[in-house]
C-alpha cells in the first residue's frame, strides 16, 4: 500500500504529495514522528487523525479490527476499556470493574456463566467478542467480642452478613467469674454478671442498633454490669434506704462472689461518667481470702506487721504506717485479697483512686493538733470526727481495695462531723465478731488505729491484743 501524505510546506504556498515507504500502519502511534525525505531535507510529520489504520502486509484491504462488548447483570456496559482490538498484535487483557459493596464474578463467554472465567485472550483471537459478568453482594464479618462471657448455646461469635443486610441479634450471652466459694448472705445471683447489650466501641460508649445495614467488617463488644439488689434484700436497711431505685446508697452489689454494700452511689457526683460507687464488703475477709491458707474462719489481724508497735498508726518518723502494712497486716491482707480474688475478673469495674493517707505533720495541720508520733502531746478524743483525707477517684491513681477512713465515712456517707452522730446503719452488719473491722485512720492518739464496731465509728477498744477483722472497700463502676 502507498500512504499519501499531503503536506503544507511553509514558503512554497502549495500542497505537495510525498510517497512514504510502502508498508502498512496498524495504529496511529506507529506513524507519529514519521520521517520523510523531501528535496534533500528530512521532515518529521505528526499524524493526529482519529482511528486506526486498516490493512496488513499481504492482506490489502482486509480489516482486522474487532469489537469487544460487555454485559454485567444482563445489561450492556459501554464505559469499559478496551472496547475493541486488532487481531495479531498483542494479548488483550479484560478490565476488572469494581463496585462498592459488591464483588465482581469475572468474565465469561456465555450468559449462563459456565466454564472458566476469562481475564484475557491471545493475540491470535479473531472476531467480535462478547463477555458476560455479574456482581454479588460482598460478605462482611460481624464479630462478637464477649469480653469474657459465653453464649449459652452453639451460637458462633462470627456472623457472615451480605452488604446492606442486617445482622441477627444473637442469644444473650452469660458471664461468670472463676472465684470458688460463695457468700453466706443471700439470695445468690444466677450469674456473676448481667448482660447490658452490644456496643460498637471497646470503651462501651455507643450501643449498636441491630437495624443498621452492614457495610463493612465490624466488631461488637458485650457490656457487662453487676447484679444489684434493693436495700432490704440482703440487709436490714429497707425501711430507711429502700426506694425501688437500684444502685443507690444502701443497696447491695454482687462482686467476687460476695455482696458489697453501697456507701456512696457516686463518689464524684458526676452522672455523665457513670455511677462510680464506694462499696464495702458486707462479710469480713476469711483467712483464705486474706492469706490464701484455705481457712474459712474470719481473719483477725494487727494493723501492721510490726512486733514492737503493731497497731501504731504513725511510724516513728511520722510517716503513715498503713502504707507499710504489708504481709499479714491490714494492708497486706487487703492487697492479697484484691490481687488473688478481684483483679483478674473485675478490672473493668474497679476504679483507680488516691487514698490521701496523711503523714503526722499533715494530720496535725489539718486538725490543728500537736500530737507526737509516739503518743506524746494532747489526745484528740473526738478523732472519729476527722472529715479530712477522703478517698478520691483519680485516673492516675491505683486500682485497689482498701480500708475505709474517717474521711470516707463523713464525706462519702454523709455523716456530720459531730460528737453526737457516732452510729451508722450502713456500717452495722451483725452482732458477731466480724461486725468489728479496721479503719485506715488514726484514733485517740498516734498509738492506735481506728475501728468500727456495730456501726459505732468512735469505737477504740481493741478486740484482743489490738487485733481486728478486715472488711475491704473499693471504688466500683456500677453502671
Amino acid at each position: 500500500n502507498v500512504l499519501a501524505l499531503v503536506l503544507l510546506i511553509a514558503g512554497l504556498g502549495s500542497a505537495a504529495t510525498v510517497k512514504a515507504a510502502e508498508e502498512t500502519y496498524h495504529h496511529r502511534d506507529e506513524v507519529r514522528n514519521h520521517a520523510v525525505e523531501l528535496a534533500g531535507t528530512t521532515h518529521v510529520f505528526h499524524l493526529a487523525a482519529e482511528g486506526d489504520f486498516e490493512g496488513d502486509k499481504g492482506e490489502p484491504g482486509v480489516s482486522n479490527n474487532f469489537t469487544i462488548t460487555y454485559y454485567i447483570n444482563g445489561e450492556k456496559v459501554t464505559d469499559l476499556d478496551p472496547d475493541g482490538y486488532i487481531s495479531g498484535v498483542k494479548t488483550i487483557y479484560l478490565p476488572s470493574p469494581t463496585f462498592e459493596g459488591y464483588d465482581f464474578s469475572g468474565w465469561y463467554n456465555n450468559a449462563t456463566f459456565t466454564g472458566d472465567a476469562f481475564t484475557s485472550f491471545s493475540k491470535e483471537t479473531t472476531g467480535h467478542q462478547v463477555f458476560y459478568g455479574k456482581t454479588v453482594p460482598h460478605v462482611y464479618q460481624v464479630t462478637f467480642d464477649l469480653k469474657g462471657g459465653a453464649f449459652p448455646d452453639a451460637t458462633s461469635t462470627i456472623q457472615d452478613v451480605e452488604h446492606g443486610a442486617i445482622v441477627s441479634e444473637p442469644t444473650a450471652p452469660e458471664k461468670d467469674d472463676e472465684i470458688v466459694g460463695v457468700s453466706t448472705i443471700g439470695p445468690i445471683p444466677e450469674h456473676d454478671f448481667i448482660f447490658r447489650g452490644w456496643y460498637i466501641d471497646p470503651e462501651l460508649t455507643t450501643a449498636f442498633d441491630f437495624n443498621t445495614p452492614i457495610t463493612g467488617n465490624i466488631t461488637l463488644y458485650a457490656k457487662w454490669g453487676l447484679p444489684v439488689t434493693e436495700a432490704g434484700t440482703n440487709n436490714d436497711l429497707g425501711t430507711k434506704y429502700g426506694n425501688n431505685t437500684l444502685g443507690d446508697q444502701g443497696d447491695t452489689v454482687w462482686v467476687a462472689n460476695s455482696w458489697w454494700q453501697i456507701i456512696d452511689d457516686d463518689m464524684d457526683n458526676n452522672v455523665t461518667n457513670g455511677l462510680q460507687a464506694l462499696v464495702l464488703k458486707m462479710e469480713a475477709l476469711t483467712s483464705d481470702e486474706a492469706t490464701g491458707d484455705s481457712g474459712m474462719a474470719t481473719y483477725i489481724s494487727h494493723f501492721k506487721d510490726d512486733t514492737t508497735n503493731p497497731d501504731n498508726y504513725f511510724n516513728s518518723d511520722g510517716t503513715n504506717s498503713y502504707e507499710l502494712a504489708v504481709g499479714t497486716g491490714l494492708r497486706g491482707a487487703i492487697d492479697h485479697y484484691y490481687m488473688s480474688t478481684v483483679a483478674a475478673n473485675y478490672t473493668d469495674h474497679v476504679q483507680a483512686v488516691n487514698l490521701h493517707n496523711p503523714t503526722l505533720a499533715e494530720y496535725n495541720a489539718a486538725n490543728n493538733l500537736t500530737w507526737g508520733n509516739n503518743g506524746g502531746g494532747a489526745s484528740w478524743l473526738n478523732s472519729y470526727m476527722d472529715d479530712h483525707f477522703a478517698t478520691e477517684l483519680e485516673v492516675t491513681g491505683t486500682k485497689q481495695a482498701f480500708a475505709l477512713s474517717y474521711g470516707d465515712i463523713h464525706v462519702h456517707m454523709g455523716m456530720p462531723a459531730s460528737p453526737t452522730d457516732k452510729i451508722s446503719d450502713l456500717l452495722n452488719f451483725s452482732s458477731s465478731l466480724d461486725n468489728q473491722f479496721w479503719l485506715r485512720s488514726v484514733a485517740v492518739n498516734s498509738r492506735g488505729a481506728g475501728a468500727v464496731r456495730a456501726g459505732d465509728i468512735s469505737y477504740r477498744n481493741p478486740v484482743y491484743n489490738g487485733r481486728q477483722p478486715v472488711r475491704p472497700a473499693m471504688a466500683l463502676l456500677i453502671n
